[in-house]
């Protein structure tokens, strides 16, 4: 809908289909997308309005956000009211031309669109971005973000760093492997994956089914 009318989208997939984990020349982004030149380029993010109730939506939106910002990119949030997605929204308009102005016109910077709310993704998707940013990008985005989630900017920069020194050394102790151990061996593992996917997801069992046995 959006290259109908002059615009030039990348459609995703899946929400988290901007960079993949089996590949490591792929687990930051895309090498198509890392390699684009987004240095100065403003970029429209419009995701479905799911993210507003869905957890996992907002992380991945955050963490593209965050990585984009760390390419230089000027990102901006789309947001509409009637509709799911943004080809459900401009497929009610009379006025295609002038939705797209007007969204584009009130496109809502970071700061402006993360609510307090938000807090745990937000902080995983700047620690996803972070190894990427120069020291400019990193505090200038700290003290952008960290009083819309509730935090000040030295607090911001401390709880990274922490995050960024367990994500280099991950250790488990010798409970965590009897524990996992038992997980594996325990012939209601597929019950279980499903009780932990519905603090998440709703509907859809045999797709996480599915998903499980690929994985």
């Amino acid at each position: 809908k959006l290259v109908q009318h002059g615009r030039y989208a990348i459609a995703l997939f899946g929400v988290f289909n901007f960079r993949s984990g089996n590949n490591k020349d792929n687990e930051f982004l895309y090498e198509q997308l890392k390699n684009f030149d987004f240095n100065g380029r403003t970029v429209f993010l419009a995701f479905d309005k799911d993210l507003w109730f869905n957890s996992m939506v907002r992380m991945a939106l955050y963490e593209l956000t965050f990585k984009l910002i760390s390419l230089k990119a000027l990102v901006r949030f789309a947001k509409w009211k009637d509709g799911n997605g943004i080809d459900d929204f401009l497929a009610a308009e009379d006025d295609v031309e002038k939705a797209l102005n007007g969204l584009e016109a009130s496109a809502l910077l970071p700061e402006k669109f993360i609510q307090p709310d938000h807090q745990p993704e937000v902080l995983r998707g700047l620690s996803a971005a972070r190894k990427e940013m120069d020291d400019l990008t990193k505090a200038s985005l700290n003290s952008r973000i960290a009083k819309t989630i509730s935090m000040t900017p030295r607090i911001l920069a401390d709880e990274l760093d922490v995050r960024s020194k367990k994500e280099d050394k991950v250790e488990y102790t010798e409970a965590e492997h009897e524990a996992a151990l038992k997980l594996l061996k325990d012939p209601e593992i597929i019950e279980e994956y499903k009780k932990f996917c519905k603090k998440a997801y709703l509907g859809r069992e045999k797709a996480k089914i599915l998903i499980k046995l690929a994985t």
